[in-house]
């Protein structure tokens, strides 16, 4: 069951404010995910973002969707307001979703997947 909320709550955030890994935007996962928990539309704020980071690199690794990550933190680099990424960033973000959505359906039971 923590696997499968872990999964989701990734997959739920990637529609929302993903924390990424920043790579072009010039921001670490944890700024980005602490800049994301103050926004007004999370609802569940990540508690430990560096741990939250860890983990989500390592699915990200294991899917090869780093670079859909790559693309999003681009996406939302040029942003003023990380906020914003929910409305500026849909495709990048559907695009991640999907990518670790395939990876899960194709390995169920893997780390970080239902």
């Amino acid at each position: 069951m923590m696997k499968r909320a872990f999964w989701l709550g990734i997959v739920a955030s990637a529609l929302v404010l993903v924390p990424g890994a920043g790579c072009d935007s010039g921001k670490s996962c944890q700024t980005l995910c602490d800049e994301a928990n103050d926004c007004e539309n999370v609802t569940e704020p990540v508690e430990d973002c560096a741990q939250w980071c860890t983990d989500r690199d390592k699915l990200l690794k294991a899917a090869a969707c780093t670079g859909k990550q790559t693309e999003y933190d681009e996406c939302r680099g040029g942003l003023s307001d990380v906020c914003l990424a929910p409305s500026q960033c849909t495709t990048e973000a559907l695009a991640l979703t999907d990518c670790i959505g395939d990876y899960c359906t194709s390995n169920p039971g893997a780390e970080g997947c239902p």
